[in-house]
């Protein structure tokens, strides 16, 4: 029986690369993507926890490998045990929706928690949100919403450009509110264009201070849309370049023995996250989702 969709591949390798949309609800079952996933083997036994965390999802939704809970169960343990921060991301995902896993609740908070100790921005931002959504610990989760967004994190930077904007911090700020939209416009995340539009044009309203401040805000529109590390194509043609990129850092070698090998790849793209999603940051269990290619 298939596993509803909680996690999958495309939000794994978002959460690694910037990733653009796909169709929604694309999978890896043909055969030419089969043979994508049976290469993550090899880096996994070579130690990358990215290719481990891959795997983890694969056989938990059974995609481009037969489904295998106890292999979804032993990747995602060496993944976590090499101390991957998505891994711990999407386990406490898996145990908040009963995937994989039994459903306990105390258990998915500690595992997002060792997330958010690791400085993964996703889980950061998903504590934040669901604390002001309670109206608890608000000051708590501010903090981690701006140390997120230092992180790069868009969602977060465009919650605290909202704050900014509206005053929730405080004062209204919006020339802080518009640095950060200029950023965001950069990217084209959701409506920072327009946002930092109508912010301009509000300075432009102003002293000549404000008219100074608004052709900084409007530099952005000389800029070029750009996109970090951007993979493209299917969600194949994305498993593809990821395994172009693990090759370059992992021995290409067969792994002695069947034994894991305990060393990670830290200095390479897995350590450099770039955040692309939509308005969620919610972690389910399809290839498609784990690389974020559903956003």
């Amino acid at each position: 029986m298939k596993l509803p969709i909680i996690v999958g591949l495309s939000l794994v390798l978002s959460s690694v690369f910037a990733i653009s949309p796909v169709a929604a609800g694309e999978r890896c079952d043909t055969e030419s993507c089969r043979a994508q996933i049976e290469r993550f083997q090899r880096y996994a036994q070579n130690g990358s926890f990215e290719a481990m965390l891959i795997l983890a999802v694969a056989y938990a939704n059974g995609e481009g490998v037969e489904q295998d809970i106890d292999e979804a169960r032993k990747w995602m343990k060496e993944s976590i045990r090499l101390r991957n921060p998505q891994a711990f991301h999407v386990k406490s995902s898996w145990r908040r929706h009963g995937v994989v896993f039994p459903q306990d609740l105390e258990r998915a908070d500690h595992f997002r928690d060792r997330a958010i100790e690791l400085g993964f921005a996703p889980a950061m931002y998903e504590k934040a949100i669901d604390l002001l959504r309670a109206n608890q610990q608000v000051d708590e989760a501010l903090e981690l919403l701006s140390e997120a967004a230092e992180q790069g994190h868009p969602e977060s930077m465009y919650a605290v450009a909202r704050f900014y904007e509206e005053g929730v911090l405080g004062e209204q700020d919006l020339r802080a509110a518009g640095e950060i939209y200029k950023h965001l416009a950069v990217v084209g995340h959701g409506d920072a264009r327009s946002r930092l539009r109508a912010i301009a044009e509000e300075f432009e309203q102003q002293s000549e201070e404000g008219q100074s401040i608004a052709r900084q805000l409007r530099e952005y529109e000389n800029m070029e849309r750009i996109e970090v590390r951007a993979m493209t194509g299917s969600l194949e043609d994305r498993l593809a370049q990821m395994n172009d990129l693990l090759f370059k850092h992992f021995d290409n070698r067969p792994p002695s023995g069947t034994r894991i090998r305990r060393a990670h790849a830290c200095s390479g793209f897995g350590c450099s996250v770039i955040y692309q999603r939509g308005e969620s940051d919610f972690v389910g269990p399809t290839l498609l989702e784990a690389l974020g290619m559903d956003r």
